[in-house]
């Protein structure tokens, strides 16, 4: 263990002079109050699993889903508006695009159906939507849109043979504004039209979230404006934005009301920013603000675009509103400070759009559940007294929510790493000791790295009867194994492979020799002006696998055989002559859909097949290849294995875990619940990669035969069962993992071979070079 610690101070003494700091309590997944990122900026220590325990269950944001039932078959809340005696206004719908209002109490304990009377004008017109929206006597206003398509009903799904564009251009389009009473008797009607200025540059009004505001409504628009629609049909501007130059985007504010009533504006503000080194970026946040018709007041709360998950509800109690992020469900009281009211990864769910009931509940759209909506109630943590803590790096956390779900034993806690750190602070937790039990999705290099430094278990002496060694996909095994060990299993994988047509080339996994030839006795075309050289350089890592031995710290980057394939790559050109994208998009997308058919027209030789999915060799063969015969040529290789296996979702336990047989039962159920295949569910979503168990496998291979798949509209053949076969033989004959370059040795290839196309040095001297640059960095690696 010693030599393992000094191996990683000097590794990381090299590439990180930062030191490790305290402990942060969103590292371990318990947030804090006013916290809203899982990412700590700061190199911290993993706390101890009897800390995290003890932390655990002195939480008080901890829910737990209760089941809950809507009335007449309805699946789903879509809004819900607080009226000013308590009761609720709530708009429901189904998966059958079932639709209504109803009014319930505070509780969600009773419902009424709420009718309302409907303008004449809905029941003789092709198509009608309406909007209802509320005010807090219950009241209400209604944005009401007439389509007339002279009789013509559109297909409920895609049909080629149907007039889209017709039937869209012959539309004669009619707006109402409606108001209503609290019984829903109809006031008032008024048609209008919408200013010309508030209609998109492709013919629709853009407008954000509107709001009811007595006799009329308050339409924000995507400059940022809100507009009011009175009752008779007048629009009146109310706001502007008063520095519209300080944004790079305008967006249209969306309208809420709060517990009070109060209008709360949610404006969308993306502005320039510059780092340290001048470089400019776009920092886009979300501010809310109170709006009283005319006035935007201080930012009540604020948060990153990409930290919001739904958008705001009314509150209750100390809070104005919440607002449901994807760490948490936040409170925002009236003097402005902010509580994490439902950690969702402490309380081991994911997180949702929620809507308070009673005095400490919520009723939640639970999308990704078979249960769509749920009652949350605040979980006793007692109940957590005697799970053990399993730690985990960057795990996927909707599998680690059905495992805590799952069982009362175990509990998996998330530990999460940044990204872009060369694993400083993972690095610093290996040394002091107090490394995650599994570590998950690294970097292949990074994980071949500690795995020789003897950081992981060897999983075979874990596995069960539930998941062994035979039901993994023996390519699988046959490229992770080392020396007789599995360190690490992934969850699925992908090949990547090269095709030819078969009339061109029909010798499966040639080597570097026989793809020379092809191309020195080739006339097509775009032989080699469609990628420049250092882009075909960059696919030609693939066929890398022998240059470099991690176990034995050696590599071999001045041979013969590099040397070659650099002088081919020099072949291609230094610029693609292609259109600029964004200065002429009509001519790049010709271009564009020329190039897809230069395969299929003879144009190229060979073509990139990548697995992201189990029916891809029949897209490329029938959408790119015109239905020709193919041959998986595969990458150059010289052991016959031309197709390389990319490992999705590492996972490895590390052997300083306490409590390995845990980590286990999460790592199995992880893979188990990762490759549940469902043939109707499968045919009707084909899912992406590879499953690594072997019968799973087998039934997305079998289903694949019945399976239908289209591009663009456009169906194309599914696998005949000799296509299974062919297909399932390569696969598992693919047992060598991609090239495995970490990015610091990648960039010393393409300087160094950069130099050599720009002419200033020889392909001789950029190998020498690379050999002598990349064997320091692997040595400091090792």
């Amino acid at each position: 263990m010693k030599r393992l610690l000094l191996l990683l101070t000097v590794c990381i003494t090299l590439t990180s002079c930062s030191s490790a700091g305290t402990k942060s309590e969103s590292n371990t997944g318990i947030s804090s109050e006013n916290s809203s990122s899982a990412v700590s900026d700061s190199v911290s220590e993993l706390s101890s699993p009897d800390e995290l325990k003890s932390e655990l269950l002195q939480m008080t944001n901890c829910y737990k889903k209760e089941k809950f039932t809507l009335p007449d078959d309805m699946t789903y809340i879509s809004t819900a508006s607080k009226l000013s005696d308590g009761s609720l206004i709530v708009y429901m719908d189904n998966t059958f695009n079932k639709h209504a209002l109803y009014k319930t109490d505070s509780d969600f304990s009773s419902f009424e159906l709420f009718e309302y009377e409907k303008p004449e004008e809905m029941q003789n017109v092709d198509v009608a939507y309406d909007d209802l929206l509320f005010n807090p006597d219950g009241t209400s206003c209604s944005l009401i849109t007439l389509e007339n398509h002279g009789g013509i009903v559109i297909p409920d799904e895609w049909n080629e043979n149907f007039d889209y564009e017709s039937y869209y251009e012959n539309c004669i389009t009619t707006n109402l504004i409606c108001t209503y009473s609290a019984d829903g008797k109809l006031l008032t009607k008024s048609e209008f039209e919408y200013p010309e200025e508030t209609y998109s540059d492709y013919g629709y009004v853009s407008s954000g979230i509107p709001v009811a505001d007595g006799d009329s409504i308050l339409m924000p628009f995507e400059d940022g404006s809100i507009r009011r629609i009175s009752a008779d049909g007048n629009f009146e501007t109310v706001y502007e934005l008063e520095n519209p130059n300080d944004y790079l985007y305008t967006y249209s504010p969306y309208l809420y009301r709060d517990r009070d009533g109060k209008i709360i504006a949610m404006m969308t503000e993306a502005k320039e920013t510059h780092d340290s080194n001048g470089n400019a970026g776009i920092e886009t946040n979300v501010n809310f603000r109170e709006f009283d018709g005319k006035k935007m007041g201080d930012i009540l709360y604020s948060c990153k675009e990409y930290e919001l998950n739904s958008s705001i509800i009314f509150g209750r109690g100390d809070y104005r509103f919440f607002v449901s992020t994807h760490d948490g469900l936040i409170g925002i009281k009236d003097d402005g400070k902010t509580d994490t009211v439902i950690d969702w990864l402490a309380s081991s769910m994911e997180s949702m759009s929620v809507y308070p009931c009673g005095e400490s509940d919520f009723i939640g759209n639970n999308y990704n559940s078979d249960e769509k909506v749920v009652k949350l109630i605040p979980r006793d943590m007692s109940e957590l007294a005697n799970v053990e803590i399993i730690t985990v790096s960057n795990c996927d956390t909707t599998v680690m929510n059905k495992f805590n779900n799952a069982n009362d034993k175990y509990r998996v806690q998330l530990v999460q790493y940044p990204y872009d750190d060369n694993n400083q602070q993972l690095n610093m937790d290996i040394i002091s000791g107090n490394a995650p039990d599994i570590i998950c999705d690294l970097d292949y290099s990074t994980y071949l790295n500690y795995r020789n430094k003897g950081l992981f278990t060897d999983l075979y002496e874990l596995m069960d009867d539930e998941l062994s060694k035979d039901m993994i996909m023996p390519n699988v095994v046959t490229a992770l194994e080392s020396q007789g060990k599995l360190y690490s299993l992934c969850t699925k994988f992908d090949i990547n492979t090269l095709v030819a047509k078969t009339k061109t080339c029909n010798k499966e996994n040639w080597t570097f020799d026989d793809m020379l030839s092809l191309y020195d006795n080739s006339t097509a075309e775009h032989l080699y002006d469609g990628e420049t050289k250092l882009d075909m350089f960059k696919r030609m890592f693939y066929t890398m696998n022998d240059l470099i031995d991690y176990e034995n710290v050696t590599c071999n980057f001045d041979s013969p055989e590099f040397i070659q394939l650099l002088e081919f790559c020099n072949r291609f050109v230094d610029t693609v002559d292609a259109p600029e994208k964004w200065d002429d998009m009509e001519a790049w997308s010709q271009y564009m859909s020329d190039k897809y058919h230069w395969f299929g027209n003879d144009k190229t030789l060979v073509e990139p097949l990548d697995f992201v999915s189990l029916s891809q060799y029949n897209l490329l063969k029938y959408t790119q290849g015109n239905g020709d015969d193919l041959t998986i040529v595969g990458y150059p290789s010289n052991n016959g294995n031309g197709g390389r296996i990319e490992p999705e979702y590492l996972m490895s336990i590390t052997e300083k875990c306490e409590n390995k047989q845990g980590a286990w039962e999460f790592l199995k159920f992880y893979i188990l619940n990762q490759n549940e295949l469902d043939v109707e569910e499968y045919q009707y979503n084909w899912s992406s990669f590879i499953p690594v168990l072997t019968d799973s496998f087998n039934k997305a291979m079998t289903a694949e035969i019945n399976t239908k798949h289209s591009a663009s509209g456009v169906p194309y053949p599914s696998y005949t069962q000799a296509d299974v076969d062919m297909l399932t033989d390569y696969i598992k004959s693919c047992d060598t993992i991609e090239t495995v370059l970490d990015k610091d040795i990648v960039a010393v290839c393409e300087e160094e071979a950069g130099l050599y196309f720009a002419g200033e040095q020889t392909a001789e001297k950029s190998a020498e070079l690379i050999q002598n640059r990349v064997s320091v960095l692997i040595s400091e690696r090792s």
